[in-house]
């Protein structure tokens, strides 16, 4: 039997958090002496189910110029390294 919270491949959403960032930054050089840094974001955290445990963070950004996103790979048991090429 299928459970809805597991997808086909054995991962289940483990946390879901919102978040808003508004504030100013001073860059060393460039046309502006302080550069705003406003974005609403949305971090995403996905554990497999089954062996080997492993666990993915997605985190995703709005800003007023466009978007952006990132993958994290936190500490798990299912994962002692990560090779990215």
């Amino acid at each position: 039997r299928e459970r809805a919270d597991v997808d086909a491949a054995g991962r289940r959403l483990a946390g879901a958090t919102r978040r808003e960032t508004r504030f100013e930054w001073r860059p060393v050089c460039g046309e502006r002496a302080v550069a705003p840094d406003r974005h609403n974001a949305l971090d995403i955290l996905l554990e497999e189910t089954v062996a080997p445990w492993r666990r993915l963070g997605l985190e995703l950004r709005a800003h007023d110029e466009g978007v952006a996103f990132r993958y994290v790979l936190p500490a798990s048991r299912g994962l002692r390294e990560a090779v990215i090429w």
